[in-house]
């Protein structure tokens, strides 16, 4: 019986630069699991968790298998004031699912073997321009995903990272769906449900898109403050009537008409970072984020609870680094 496995994983890359001001660096990644493997690797999504479907038992006694192929570029341009650093990343190959009995109600079998294939992308793009002591900067992003009612058995949309460590945005500046400066906390970031946007970059199976924009003004070289506006949507409408599964994320009422209509609004979040290099080797870091929440964060609450409300959080930080 087959519940783990060998897995492994490589990634392949070469940096080229055709010249000066420009880098480019082609990446190839594969992995492979058998059985269940890391979290992080594999997050549970769209009511599928990560263990049982991939623990087979009974009269399937193997084949649960995992190709995950990954090609991309990552690239570098910069000229006088201005700079842009766009990302693009496409995932394919098949991975191998035993339907859960929750899934009955898409239309699945369960027990059956599914073999569905791995069909996602992610694009990343931040520019800037230098107005002297002002820096403007702006970011657009947008990974694929599956629709509500679509129980990812025929094809995998969303975007699976072989491992963020959790700090998928954290330099760009925002507090709240990404580390901040403190580097420990972020919104939801334990949530044992739907997985951590830092850590799985789309929300739970339904993707996401996410446009920011920057302003850093230096006061002095040893002073600046910077603060940044994001709004952040799903791909796809987020299912706000499903049932919350441990460790699987949302599972979607797959029949019949949903309590509450879906959306793909998320939230729009706010930063404001004030930092101070006091001393050689010594900076002082503070910063204050807050998150307006869309309709789309409902779906991550537990209607069997209570009422569905998100209430705005808020986060303030105060760091000192000594570097040497």
């Amino acid at each position: 019986t087959q519940d783990r496995g060998d897995d492994m994983a490589g990634i392949f890359s070469a940096e080229i630069t055709p010249f000066k001001g420009l880098d480019i660096k082609p990446m190839y990644s594969i992995f492979y699991a058998q059985g269940t493997t890391n979290g992080q690797t594999r997050a549970g999504r769209g009511g599928l968790t990560t263990s049982t479907p991939y623990q087979p038992t009974g009269t399937v006694l193997g084949g649960i298998h995992e190709w995950r192929n990954t090609v991309g570029v990552d690239a570098r341009f910069r000229m006088g004031p201005f700079s842009l650093d766009p990302t693009i990343m496409y995932q394919f190959g098949q991975t191998t699912v035993v339907a859960p009995s929750s899934f009955a109600a898409s239309g699945a079998i369960p027990g059956r073997v599914y073999r569905p294939e791995l069909n996602a992308f992610l694009i990343d793009v931040r520019g800037g321009f230098q107005l002297g002591p002002l820096l403007l900067q702006g970011l657009a992003m947008y990974t694929s995903g599956n629709s509500r009612r679509n129980n990812a058995l025929g094809t995998v949309r969303y975007y699976q990272p072989l491992s963020t460590d959790t700090g998928y945005l954290a330099d760009w500046g925002t507090n709240l769906t990404s580390l901040g400066i403190d580097y420990l906390n972020a919104y939801n970031e334990a949530n044992g449900v739907v997985p951590y946007m830092g850590a799985a970059i789309g929300y739970d199976k339904y993707g996401r898109m996410q446009f920011g924009a920057k302003a850093t003004y230096a006061i002095t070289p040893a002073l600046s403050i910077s603060a940044d506006a994001n709004t952040i949507w799903a791909a796809e409408k987020v299912e706000r009537s499903g049932t919350l599964v441990g460790g699987g994320g949302i599972l979607p009422q797959f029949a019949g008409s949903p309590n509450r209509s879906p959306s793909r609004h998320i939230g729009e979040e706010i930063n404001l970072l004030v930092s101070w290099k006091f001393a050689p080797g010594l900076s002082w870091d503070n910063q204050a984020g807050y998150l307006f929440p869309g309709a789309a964060l409902q779906g991550d609450t537990d209607p069997a609870q209570g009422p569905q409300n998100v209430k705005p959080p808020f986060m303030l930080s105060s760091r000192i680094r000594y570097t040497f």
